[in-house]
């Protein structure tokens, strides 16, 4: 009895909506009977009466329900002279668009509770046949004709209404009728096995194709969406042992061509095709996985590849889409395309992945040549996805290196031809290559990908690629320069410099460090910061000859940097002793050739500043004699530390006691004084003559040291004969020096005018 009376009441409600329905109709025709008549001038009895209800008032022109499409219903109901009429919908037009238009009420109201009520129709009837077989009320065939009979009848009536002027309603009714012969066939096929897996699939098509043209006939993407959704999940919903992989890819192709059929009839529905693209892919994916040969899927991935392409490219040929979305969609068509090409060529023909993507590329390029005159948005899709297919290809088919070299050279040609037609797309395509390339750069040395085992520094394969890469970074910054069509260049040409600047001093450092790592033992391995440290200041005076007398600050920063960087690196491994102290020969050693070195960078610096321009070239030389000074003084105290360290070795080896070691170290210290002492009195001497003030200062900054050392450390430590000559000699060198300025006093005055002048 409880389910007889929720029958009842269902069938209630049902009519009592049917009725209200009809009512509405009614009324709002024969108020259209009316107004049309007194547009006309012609009297006519108010129609309300009939219906028993109050009196009608004049309708609101611009109330939503009100409205219709039919065409005589339009004229009918179109504004006097003054007010403007509803235009009719366009052919292609969607008449769900009118959210902005008719207003939230409107669209709550009239679309979104039409669109529960279909979907909540259509599980009403599936529950209720359900319900009826699972209690024998009605037989297995006789609930899948009624449901489709149903359906019909829901479709008819929704045709109906349409005629009639209620186009959002209609389509709730035909998208019900539509999601009940669906569940008709799919229950015949899969619940009862009423119908074989062949013609329940071609019935399932049937019902996608209706679907579709009443879409277009009624002008309803929800229509259309429901049909794309019961079309695309047919493979599912009627799933058998005996579908093979190639005829899930067959189904697709046919569902996607008539889909592409259907947006081409309607291009606002860009979200169909869209969906249509994506899912078929995804059904190819299915089908990849279970598929075990690739012969078949490799020609059903370029059916669709062909079938989407064309789209493009016929919307491109007709003056382009109207949707901003298409390029867009091209991208995402050619990544998943290009996604889909590698995952099968790897799997079936790996030594062809690169190959076939670098094809994919070059038919991507020759398209967008074809229509390069034209300013379709999908253009430079098409030409920035060729350059990254070619990349990409690139990678897949050659080496690390060659790999680097060919990313170079397909760079340094996109920044160019952006550069010549001034056209962003080439630049920014061209400029994320180099980018790649420099991160693979960066990843291969990090995760030690360069074989160099057995090569000798700078003629290996790493040297080939970072060089090619240099030389796309620096013809982009040469490009930067002359190009004024293009935003931000001067910024860009500042970035590449950078990075071509720091690529090539990681490189030479990188090449030092594998020369001492393989050809060098434990012990030369010492050697290695100092020869860091001549590199880097060999490449800061090669970048400081570069860009004219200003420079281009960039270059200039890196070659201060790595000046700076050479002198510390230099000046704290001085401090290290001599490795290994036996071979060690007093200023016929490793470290004077390198110090020679280093004091000729500082003085091909100064020489080199002299002839810049700018403020800080000259600040800058004003340092580099104090730089040279304090660098030859710690070279000179190494190797006195170092000759003493030999001879105390020497006299370990030979057995010597303490005392011999203690006379040893006393005369290390008093020596390092004396060579203080010396050197300052150099210095003295050259300011003197030379009339370098800077050089006096800094001989008597030295002679500052000196006298400390005297004073605290030799007083402290040094026996009485070692003391007694280390403050004579202090005492005679500072009276000197005193006598020297009393002497040429005017002509060091003279010197210090001109410095202040």
């Amino acid at each position: 009895m409880t389910i007889l009376f929720f029958m009842i009441l269902f069938l209630i409600v049902m009519g009592l909506i049917l009725w209200n329905l009809v009512l509405t109709i009614q009324f709002n025709q024969l108020k259209k009977r009316w107004e049309r008549e007194n547009q006309n001038g012609s009297k006519v009895q108010d129609p309300t009466p009939s219906f028993a209800s109050p009196p009608a008032v004049e309708p609101v022109r611009d109330d939503p329900f009100s409205k219709r499409i039919h065409p005589t219903e339009e004229q009918s109901m179109a504004s006097p002279p003054s007010a403007p009429s509803e235009p009719k919908p366009t052919e292609g037009a969607d008449a769900d668009s009118g959210v902005i238009r008719e207003g939230w009420e409107w669209f709550v109201g009239g679309r979104v509770l039409n669109r529960i009520g279909a979907f909540a129709l259509f599980l009403g009837v599936v529950f209720f046949l359900k319900y009826a077989f699972d209690h024998n009320w009605i037989h297995e065939s006789n609930q899948v004709l009624l449901g489709g009979a149903l359906g019909f009848l829901l479709i008819g009536y929704g045709i109906r209404t349409r005629r009639q002027g209620y186009r959002v309603f209609s389509q709730g009714v035909v998208g019900g009728g539509i999601a009940i012969l669906y569940g008709s066939v799919y229950a015949a096929h899969q619940f009862y096995q009423l119908v074989p897996f062949v013609p329940a699939l071609l019935l399932m098509a049937g019902v996608t194709a209706l679907g579709m043209f009443l879409a277009l006939r009624h002008h309803s993407l929800a229509v259309a969406l429901l049909a794309w959704a019961g079309g695309f999940t047919t493979p599912f919903l009627l799933h058998s042992e005996a579908a093979s992989p190639m005829g899930l890819l067959l189904y697709t192709g046919v569902f996607a061509l008539g889909m592409t059929g259907v947006f081409l009839r309607r291009e606002k529905w860009f979200i169909l095709h869209l969906f249509t693209l994506v899912g078929t892919y995804v059904m190819w994916g299915l089908a990849f996985f279970a598929a075990e040969e690739g012969n078949g899927l490799a020609v059903f991935l370029l059916a669709y590849w062909l079938l989407f392409f064309g789209v493009d490219v016929r919307m491109v040929a007709a003056g382009g889409s109207r949707s901003a979305l298409l390029p867009g969609v091209s991208a995402l068509h050619a990544g998943i395309a290009a996604v889909a090409l590698v995952g099968l060529t790897e799997r079936f023909w790996e030594d062809s992945s690169g190959l076939a993507l670098m094809g994919l590329g070059l038919v991507y390029y020759l398209t967008a040549s074809r229509f390069g005159v034209r300013t379709d948005r999908v253009i430079p899709v098409y030409e920035s996805v060729a350059v990254l297919f070619m990349a990409w290809g690139l990678a897949l088919q050659f080496p690390l290196s060659w790999t680097l070299v060919l990313w170079s050279l397909l760079a340094a040609g996109a920044v160019h031809r952006g550069r010549t037609q001034e056209k962003m797309h080439w630049w920014v395509a061209g400029h994320a290559v180099t980018l790649l390339a420099v991160l693979t750069w960066i990843g291969a040395g990090l995760v030690g990908a360069w074989e160099l085992s057995d090569a000798w520094p700078l003629f290996h394969e790493r040297s080939l690629a970072t060089l090619a890469l240099a030389g796309s970074l620096v013809w982009g910054a040469y490009q930067s320069r002359g190009s004024k069509g293009l935003p931000g260049q001067s910024v860009l040409a500042g970035i590449l410099h950078a990075a071509w600047g720091m690529l090539l001093f990681i490189w030479g450092t990188m090449e030092l460090f594998q020369w001492f790592e393989v050809r060098s033992t434990g012990e030369e391995a010492f050697w290695l910061p100092f020869a860091w440290a001549t590199w880097w200041m060999v490449y800061g005076w090669v970048l400081l000859q570069l860009k004219g007398e200003k420079g281009h600050p960039v270059l200039m920063g890196i070659a201060v940097c790595s000046a700076i960087l050479a002198i510390l690196t230099g000046a704290v491994w001085m401090l290290v002793p001599y490795q290994p102290i036996q071979e060690f020969m007093l200023l016929l050693n490793g470290r004077t050739p390198y110090m020679l070195i280093l004091l000729g960078g500082i003085a091909g610096w100064a020489w080199t500043l002299k002839k810049k321009e700018a403020s800080w070239a000259y600040e800058l030389r004003r340092l580099l004699p104090g730089i040279a000074v304090f660098f030859l003084f710690l070279g000179l105290s190494a190797e006195t530390r170092d000759l003493f360290g030999l001879l105390m070795d020497q006299a370990r080896q030979s057995g010597a006691g303490t005392p011999d070691l203690e006379a040893l170290l006393n005369g290390e210290r008093l020596t390092l004084s004396i060579v203080w002492l010396v050197y300052s009195v150099l210095l003295m001497t050259v300011g003197i003559i030379r009339r370098l003030g800077s050089m006096r200062w800094m001989a008597m900054v030295l002679f500052g040291i000196t006298i400390i050392k005297i004073f605290v450390w030799d007083l402290s430590f040094l026996e009485s004969v070692y003391r007694i000559v280390s403050f004579m000699g202090l005492g005679v060198i500072l009276l000197g020096v005193s006598f020297a300025y009393q002497k040429y006093r005017h002509r060091l005055q003279t010197s210090m005018d001109q410095e202040k002048g």
